[in-house]
């Protein structure tokens, strides 16, 4: 399973850099208009099991920004850094 580190900050729209916590290369940046997404993608990461990380994962929100530590499959992970898993475009 792959762990990537997704910094958040927030700033007229939220940017997400995402590093690899292995090699310290960031791998992908992404911007959104809306926090919700920013939830999402650490809900489907892992990042939020319990009340505790949920309420610190918000309050990063509400301050503008934060990060978390993600936990993908390698097919999430490939989707993140682009690898296209042999689909047909």
């Amino acid at each position: 399973m792959p762990y990537v580190y997704m910094r958040f900050t927030f700033d007229k729209r939220w940017t997400c850099d995402f590093t690899n916590q292995f090699t310290q290369q960031r791998v992908r940046t992404l911007r959104f208009t809306d926090a919700e997404k920013i939830r999402e993608l650490a809900q489907r990461g892992k990042a939020l099991t319990d009340l505790s990380s949920k309420n610190n994962f918000e309050h990063a929100v509400r301050n503008g920004g934060g990060g978390v530590i993600l936990e993908l499959s390698e097919f999430q992970y490939d989707k993140l850094i682009g690898k296209n898993h042999g689909r047909i475009q």
